[in-house]
């Protein structure tokens, strides 16, 4: 039986946390989400980097569009406003309510399923 090792509903709710509620959101999972590797999809990776990017190198304690556009394009992740699909992706993670108390258990589901990549990698591999 093969499960699917995907939440992207998950991963739009932790980019929502961490876009409406900054700093506090970012504090309650950056030690689960310690790589972007977490985020199975590339648009959410690069997202994650540039909230990343602002909250700990800019030092910014909430974020905002514009800020988010000039990080994606301070770090090269520009394409994520070049195409209508990519920016009505984002555009939902900008809309998306979720309440701060839930941005860590969401975290937590996609770490699992991070691991469980992993796993099927490495046993793929062997």
């Amino acid at each position: 039986m093969n499960l699917p090792l995907t939440d992207l509903a998950a991963e739009r709710a932790v980019l929502a946390g961490i876009y409406k509620y900054g700093e506090n959101a970012y504090a309650d999972v950056s030690d689960i989400i310690q790589q972007t590797t977490v985020f199975s999809d590339e648009a959410n990776q690069a997202i994650y980097k540039c909230f990343s990017h602002l909250i700990e190198k800019r030092e910014m304690k909430s974020l905002d569009q514009s800020s988010v556009m000039a990080a994606a394009n301070e770090l090269g992740y520009s394409f994520l406003f070049d195409n209508a699909d990519e920016l009505s992706h984002v555009r939902s993670i900008f809309s998306t309510q979720v309440n701060l108390e839930n941005v860590r258990y969401w975290a937590g589901q996609i770490r699992k399923l991070e691991i469980g990549r992993l796993l099927k990698n490495q046993l793929s591999s062997a």
